[in-house]
């Protein structure tokens, strides 16, 4: 395993390049100053122009050429999963996310030991953290984990096993649990909230100033990872990137309509109702969402325990 400098080339394989946070860490990469070899593997090549190595790929499968690549790189940013899951899950479903989230992450990190790579980043979720603050107070990156969907379950599952390996193998594994992440979609598929937005269909979320919620801009996300890549500490991390000011639920909507250029058209529906609402028909998570706080430190100088 070679040292890493800004000054020395340095080949990185970005997963789930596609993506949103793939396509904006491409970006990052290719405007900085760092002589960086960048290679994003995607399901689709189609989907880039020539200006870097584009491989296509299916990380759920390792295979020879994929191995081959890996002797060539010297830090792996794992930023593909399965982020959108179905409200109702069958078991197969749910063994095709774990199989994409937690196994083929573990198979990846294998497969970069033995080629020698120096750094494995590997995207979580804050979301590991749980649903719900305890006792009103941020989590902590010692706090333990509490993960309340299946998501989560998955990235948690994937973040012990990545522990486990950290113990016994030279390459550096970092962990990072963003929180939201918020930024322009670009050319990415319109999800419901946008949309909502472009629709200008008006959201009773004009009330909604009360709670403090943690978020990260993608743009700083992307420098907190390639803070990493540079990083020549050698000492495996967990750490949570954030914005330094909380927000409430509806300063977010208005960042995110602000982002994706439309103007958020609110009104006000008062919080008790909703959380009326949401007690009667047990919707204590959509409550939680709306109107409770859900903020992280980022005391992300720990080493992995």
């Amino acid at each position: 395993m070679t040292e890493i400098s800004q000054n020395s080339s340095i080949t990185i394989l970005v997963t789930g390049a596609s993506g949103f946070i793939g396509r904006q860490l491409i970006e990052t990469l290719s405007q900085s100053t760092a002589n960086y070899k960048v290679i994003a593997l995607v399901r689709d090549s189609n989907q880039f122009d020539s200006s870097f190595n584009v491989i296509k790929g299916n990380i759920n499968i390792i295979d020879d050429r994929i191995n081959k690549i890996l002797h060539k790189v010297d830090v792996i940013v794992h930023a593909a999963g399965v982020s959108k899951t179905p409200f109702l899950m069958g078991r197969t479903k749910k063994h095709e996310i774990f199989q994409t989230n937690c196994n083929a992450t573990i198979a990846l990190a294998n497969s970069a030991i033995e080629a020698g790579v120096s750094r494995f980043i590997f995207l979580s979720s804050a979301k590991v953290f749980g649903e719900a603050e305890i006792n009103k107070q941020p989590f902590k990156i010692l706090d333990k984990p509490q993960p309340a969907t299946f998501y989560a379950h998955t990235k948690r599952q994937a973040e012990k096993k990545l522990i486990a390996l950290s113990k016994t193998t030279a390459m550096t594994i970092h962990i990072i649990r963003p929180p939201l992440v918020i930024g322009k979609p670009g050319n990415m598929k319109k999800g419901l909230l946008d949309k909502i937005l472009s629709l200008g269909i008006p959201m009773p979320i004009a009330g909604f100033k009360e709670n403090l919620r943690s978020y990260v801009k993608v743009d700083t996300l992307c420098e907190g990872i390639q803070s990493l890549i540079l990083d020549n500490s050698k000492k495996s991390t967990i750490r949570v990137f954030k914005e330094k000011k909380d927000i409430s639920t509806s300063e977010i909507f208005e960042l995110i309509a602000n982002q994706s250029g439309h103007s958020l058209r609110s009104f006000c529906f008062p919080p008790i109702i909703i959380k009326i609402f949401c007690r009667l028909l047990f919707l204590k998570k959509l409550e939680q969402s709306l109107l409770g706080n859900l903020r992280f430190k980022d005391d992300s100088s720990n080493e992995l325990i």
